[in-house]
């Protein structure tokens, strides 16, 4: 059965008026951390979402074009144009570090006191690096990559295997342990120019490339005498009727895609049972999802009553939930496709743009 979701609460947080909304993270004490366009990470309460309680974390960088966030060690990261990434406590709302890293950041992922770090080509190489944020330098690196790096990920129990994939077409897998670059690398797939990539459980990955087209990749195992063949969905628009994928998240056991049709307003969430087969029929439908603009972000706070939020090239942070509950009812009964805190959804820059205003084209 398909289910309905209504908006709840929006805001406006960025004071920049042609300002898009690029990513969402959780923080703490019902807060959120929301990346704009316009080079600002803004600390936004996720009961009210109030645009007149919103703070401004100073200095957040220059040509931002990724963030991360580490719970357990409270630490916001940013990288950008300006060849930094910043680290910032998230009680204090202060700088607490800047790792120099010499090519435009490109995508982030974090792990306790380590953060991966992935640039753009630049003469020749694209950099990858996961440095130690208490000692301030690399612990680990591997600059054998032929394009911009598009996205990371930790192995979700494994945390020294780290995910990476770019536009030269190709996720792999890395034991970061290994320091021999040649010797490091445990698995690659050639996919296309990656736009997200991720773990869809402990035993296999997703790609999406940049033409929508995904396909989950098994994970190799040394006991296996055979390996499983990758599953090919295909272009994601055709497969589930949507316009473009948002993202791939999770939500308890629950592997989640969101996608968009902004011709028609709306934003589905669709479960892919087994990690591989989408159940359109038990999808859940945010309405009138911030009208014909795109949504670049979303996060599902199902611990915080089903919350779903969303943020898009109008500047608007948006909060869903299921539309025949009142909005002050208690949600805990709800019983809907999605039951669990989701893992907050990585976020990846956009794509290369002719200008800065220019708007993104997700397909």
């Amino acid at each position: 059965m398909v289910k309905l979701y209504k908006e709840l609460s929006s805001c406006r947080p960025s004071v920049t008026s042609d300002a898009y909304i690029l990513n969402i993270l959780p923080l703490f004490n019902e807060t959120l951390a929301v990346l704009s366009s316009a080079d600002e990470i803004l600390v936004v309460n996720a009961r009210t979402l109030d645009s007149t309680q919103v703070s401004r974390i100073a200095e957040s960088g220059k040509g931002l074009t990724c963030t991360a966030v580490d719970e357990a060690t409270r630490l916001i990261f940013s990288g950008g144009t300006d060849n930094l990434v910043s680290v910032f406590d998230i009680r204090s709302g202060h700088r607490a570090a800047t790792l120099p890293i010499g090519k435009s950041v490109t995508a982030l992922a974090c792990r306790g006191n380590d953060v991966a770090v992935g640039t753009e080509l630049n003469q020749y190489q694209a950099d990858l690096a996961i440095w130690d944020v208490r000692q301030q330098r690399i612990r680990w690196q591997n600059n054998e990559n032929n394009d911009d790096i598009t996205d990371l990920g930790f192995h979700p129990s494994k945390p020294h295997i780290l995910l990476s994939g770019g536009d030269d077409g190709l996720v792999s897998l890395f034991d970061t342990t290994v320091q021999e670059e040649d010797d490091s690398l445990v698995q690659a797939f050639n996919h296309g120019p990656i736009h997200k990539a991720g773990f869809v459980d402990q035993s296999a990955v997703y790609a999406l490339s940049s033409d929508q087209n995904l396909a989950i990749h098994p994970i190799f195992e040394h006991q296996r005498e055979t390996e499983p063949c990758p599953v090919l969905l295909g272009d994601m628009r055709r497969l589930v009727s949507c316009e473009y994928v948002i993202d791939l998240l999770h939500a308890g056991d629950e592997f989640i895609v969101a996608t968009g049709s902004h011709s028609k307003s709306q934003v589905d969430l669709i479960n892919m049972k087994g990690g591989i087969e989408p159940d359109l029929q038990n999808k859940t439908v945010l309405q009138n999802a911030h009208g014909d603009e795109i949504v670049r972000t979303i996060f599902i706070d199902t611990a915080n009553s089903y919350i779903v939020f969303t943020g898009a090239e109008d500047g608007y942070v948006k909060a869903w939930h299921p539309a025949d509950v009142p909005p002050h009812q208690d949600l805990g009964g709800v019983q809907t496709s999605i039951d669990k805190k989701s893992k907050p959804a990585k976020h990846s820059r956009p794509r290369k743009r002719s200008s800065v205003d220019a708007r993104y084209k997700p397909y």
